[in-house]
């Protein structure tokens, strides 16, 4: 009988030389408010991805990326990788150093896999959800804007637009960061896209580290009907559960309970006092659904929920509500799963 298979164990105070790659911004870690950001090193035979814990290193690795400058890494760790159990991350701390390479390197500096030019019928073929890649396209369409709520709680705005190149064409959901960045009929290359999969459907999203270049014309895009941003479902819920949260003014965040007879509160997410009559109740609907045939998860945002004055705004009777009802037709965008709009209720 085999074995299992064990992760590797980390290497202490290794020394490595190559080039600097894909530097995304500088992030604070939810759970410890710890200051990292995320990059890839090319060495010899392979690219690695890199955290560093060194935030005022940032401005250096930017440098060095622009100049395609050979770097030295000095006192890192091979930690387990967090995608593919066999593999390393390198992992720079606040022992580590960064330097030139005492010898030339024997290898030229290479944008890895991920800023090569895919297209959208590889993506669509022969990617998985959660990788990303570079695309070379043209806008065709652009949807109205929405609100999302994000896992961490904050309201951000995104549109979903399609794009095309000579191979297919795609549903990609553009955040607010990035809504001056494209025009309809224009042609770009976008690095740092993410692929997403629901219900077998490959779709596309911006990742904060996403970069948008302007390019002429691709040329012949791909000849078929126009796909829609979005389709209308009807749905059974099988499962439903529904939260009410009290939304900071500042930051989202929910503030919880609080005494609504005093003048101001403050939120302990982001510092801020303010007035507690600008505090706003959200509600959400997380439920699982029968669309299709399949069981599906779904969101139901505030903005529905609102929008339909026959749903009462209490979590407990929403739940009993979604339930008791025989269907719903709802509006989806393609590939995601946060209704637009809920169209139908059927009692």
């Amino acid at each position: 009988m085999a074995s299992a298979q064990k992760r590797p164990k980390r290497d202490e105070n290794e020394t490595i030389d190559g080039y600097i790659h894909m530097i995304s911004p500088v992030k604070t870690s939810k759970n410890k408010n710890i200051k990292y950001f995320n990059a890839v090193m090319q060495e010899k035979l392979k690219f690695t991805d890199v955290v560093c814990f060194k935030p005022d290193l940032h401005c250096n690795f930017q440098d060095l990326e622009k100049k395609k400058s050979p770097v030295s890494l000095k006192n890192i760790q091979r930690v387990p990788s967090n995608r593919t159990s066999a593999d390393f991350d390198i992992r720079v701390g606040f022992a580590s150093e960064l330097s030139t390479p005492v010898r030339a390197l024997d290898f030229d500096f290479q944008p890895p896999p991920t800023l090569q030019t895919t297209t959208i019928k590889d993506i669509e073929q022969n990617l998985n959800a959660f990788q990303k890649a570079t695309i070379a396209i043209k806008v065709i369409d652009i949807g109205p804007t929405e609100s999302r709520t994000t896992r961490s709680g904050q309201v951000m705005d995104c549109k979903h637009i399609i794009v095309a190149d000579s191979t297919s064409s795609i549903s990609c959901c553009l955040w607010e960061a990035h809504f001056d960045s494209i025009k309809l009929a224009q042609s770009y290359k976008i690095t740092n896209v993410a692929v997403r999969n629901f219900d077998n459907i490959k779709t596309l999203t911006t990742c904060p580290d996403a970069a948008f270049e302007a390019t002429n014309d691709i040329g012949p895009i791909v000849e078929s009907e126009k796909k829609p941003i979005s389709v209308e479902k009807i749905i059974r819920i099988k499962s439903a559960a529904c939260t009410a949260a009290n939304k900071c003014s500042v930051c989202s965040k929910d503030v919880g309970n609080f005494n609504s007879e005093l003048d101001t509160i403050k939120c302990q997410s982001c510092n801020m006092r303010q007035r507690t009559l600008d505090i706003t109740k959200q509600y959400k609907c997380e439920v699982v659904a029968q669309v299709d045939n399949n069981n599906t998860k779904l969101i139901i945002p505030d903005l529905v929920l609102r929008g339909r004055p026959d749903l009462v705004l209490d979590p407990n009777q929403l739940e009993t509500q979604l339930l008791n009802s025989v269907s719903l037709t709802v509006k989806l965008n393609i590939g995601c799963t946060h209704v637009l709009d809920i169209t139908h209720i059927q009692n």
